[in-house]
């Protein structure tokens, strides 16, 4: 049985949901699925019912259980007493948001092997929210997180996880509306707020559609933007767009990255988001010279482009 299955298995459990399950490890819905699967396939049994919207442990589950615990517990134990006299991991999990642009990361990956070439990166992408993010540094599940912060709407949020967490600023990114090529609000000279809630919204997160909500629009108004689709990653985000009348906000540098015929609303009368991109870690593992290696590299990549 592979940990990272077991520790799968512990997230559905603790939050009852295969979705919410991959938000708090930082994979999709369906690598959860697929490494349950995987664990009832090499087991023989069903570990898991799905009832009336619920997920419940099998008898056989609930066995599992507490033997799954232990053994994630006792293994992050054990890394945590290598990095304390060693100074170094063998393996180093890394958080990255989904939506952070990743062009500059190939090179960062290759230093990091040409200087560390016996620990390996273990990549977890998705659209998490901070508080994920900071539970799993917390419960030594990633080494370290690259997460987004909306200025003047995550303030406070940011400047409470800077006390609990070791947090670097690496960029600054500026989302704008997109549509599809030959989208119907293309040929408007001026787009307000009614043409802009005239049309559904995809998002990556449930707190992304509350962000949009609050920054672009009146909530006090008749009419509010409508949210379509909630997308598990950028990927599907822009891919949707491209081939629907959905809208989104997007940083620029995403769009470019990923090379999708989108259009950027230039007319579109709303504020523009800004995103203040960082680095997070576990304070325990920050004296780690990997992590401090790889925090280094990143930020030098970022701060040249």
């Amino acid at each position: 049985m592979e940990l990272r299955k077991l520790r799968y298995f512990l997230a559905v459990y603790d939050t009852k949901s295969f979705t919410a399950a991959g938000h708090q490890v930082g994979v999709t819905q369906s690598a959860v699925s697929q490494a349950v699967l995987d664990l009832e396939t090499e087991l023989k049994v069903k570990l898991l019912v799905r009832e009336a919207g619920k997920v419940e442990l099998s008898d056989e589950g609930k066995v599992l259980l507490g033997y799954a615990r232990v053994i994630v517990q006792q293994h992050d134990r054990a890394k945590n007493e290598i990095f304390r006299k060693q100074g170094g991991p063998s393996t180093l999990t890394v958080g990255i948001h989904s939506g952070f642009p990743r062009g500059f990361f190939a090179d960062v990956f290759r230093k990091f092997q040409a200087r560390y070439p016996d620990v390996r990166l273990e990549i977890h992408c998705a659209a998490f929210s901070s508080d994920q993010a900071f539970t799993n540094l917390k419960q030594n599940i990633w080494d370290l997180a690259i997460d987004r912060f909306l200025e003047d709407v995550d303030d406070d949020l940011y400047s409470d996880l800077s006390i609990k967490m070791s947090v670097e600023d690496i960029m600054i990114t500026k989302s704008h509306v997109y549509a599809r090529q030959g989208h119907p609000l293309l040929t408007s000279q001026h787009l307000g707020r009614n043409e802009l809630v005239s049309f559904p919204w995809i998002v990556s997160s449930e707190g992304t559609a509350r962000e949009l909500e609050r920054l672009t629009f009146d909530p006090e108004a008749s009419s509010t933007i409508s949210i379509a689709v909630i997308a598990d990653t950028f990927r599907m985000l822009l891919t949707t767009v491209s081939e629907t009348d959905l809208l989104c906000m997007a940083p620029s540098e995403l769009v470019a990255e990923h090379g999708l015929p989108l259009v950027r609303l230039e007319q579109a009368i709303i504020p523009v988001f800004s995103t203040r991109w960082v680095q997070m870690s576990n304070p325990k593992v920050e004296a780690s010279r990997p992590v401090r290696f790889l925090k280094d590299t990143i930020s030098a990549a970022f701060t040249r482009s």
